[in-house]
């Protein structure tokens, strides 16, 4: 890159830097900081400062409650629901009951299903 190259960038350099930051000091639409332009603060000085940072403590504190408020619905659902208590004894698997010419005969159900028939 030859002399002739550089200055143009030197130039430009401080340009694209003020432009930029003008992006960021009146931020994206909704942003605190995109409110108090719009409603006419100029940025850099101190009432649009004060302006964009109460605008933005209101925005965090309505996050805040919504956040509680989600909070508070997720907890009350979950007292809502019983703790099972913790001595309560296994179920006992189903059994399954015959009674055949040897007598009683006891088995289990195989995935909670007795056979129609035993021994035949």
């Amino acid at each position: 890159m030859g002399q002739d190259m550089i200055r143009p960038l030197i130039v430009a350099a401080p340009i694209l830097a003020l432009v930029s930051l003008a992006g960021c000091a009146t931020g994206m639409a909704g942003s605190s900081r995109r409110i108090c332009y719009d409603a006419g603060f100029q940025p850099g000085t101190q009432a649009f400062t004060d302006c964009w940072h109460r605008i933005r403590d209101q925005q965090f504190a309505q996050d805040g409650q919504i956040f509680l408020g989600v909070l508070g619905v997720v907890a009350a659902q979950r007292a809502q629901q019983p703790n099972p208590p913790l001595n309560q004894p296994a179920p006992q698997p189903r059994r399954c009951i015959y009674w055949t010419p040897q007598g009683q005969r006891v088995l289990e159900a195989v995935n909670g299903v007795c056979p129609a028939r035993y021994g035949q």
